[in-house]
């Protein structure tokens, strides 16, 4: 504020002066953090999925999921978490949320999401509760795709079963065969 004298120059001025220097550093440190989250959510090799608790509904996903489910965000944020998730699955969903509820963080945990074609597939999730600067509570979910990892293990399963048949097979040639005694 400022006194002016008879002229109409300023004469006298005062005022307050506050030191905002941290103000700035918190700022500037949140900004950061909000580009490195943002750099995670969209660069990810895994699918990430922002989800409002109560409903469940997609506020959004990044492409890893969207390719994934073979959806556009567009699609997708017109849809929940039950919509691509099989219902052999709604028990223990129900259970998870519960889990959420008590711990705000549940995983990892293996489940099948539904893609737009009807096909499904495995992933292992893992979910963060939050609220957020609006008061909206909130799901962060990292959804890995494992059907290469089933596959693998589905195969050397197979690869077992063979072995331990072509074993018994020999054993009992050798046990059934007095050419081999």
């Amino acid at each position: 504020i400022a006194e002016r004298n008879f002229e109409g120059k300023p004469s006298l001025m005062y005022g307050t002066i506050q030191e905002i220097s941290s103000l700035k550093n918190m700022e500037n440190e949140l900004k950061e953090n909000a580009a490195k989250f943002s750099s995670i959510f969209h660069f990810s090799p895994v699918g990430i999925s922002l989800n409002e608790f109560e409903s469940g509904r997609f506020i959004e996903a990044n492409e890893v999921l969207l390719n994934k489910l073979g959806f556009t965000n567009d699609e997708i944020t017109n849809l929940a978490f039950s919509d691509v998730t099989p219902l052999e699955y709604n028990y223990i969903e129900r259970n998870k949320k519960d889990e959420l509820l008590k711990s705000s963080k549940f995983g990892p945990y293996e489940k099948e999401y539904r893609r737009k074609d009807g096909s499904t597939f495995p992933i292992l999730c893992n979910c963060l509760k939050f609220t957020d600067s609006s008061g909206r509570e909130l799901i962060l979910t990292i959804n890995q795709d494992i059907s290469e990892q089933k596959k693998l293990i589905n195969d050397l399963n197979q690869q077992r079963i063979k072995s331990s048949q072509d074993a018994l097979y020999y054993k009992s040639l050798l046990e059934n065969n007095s050419f081999f005694v």
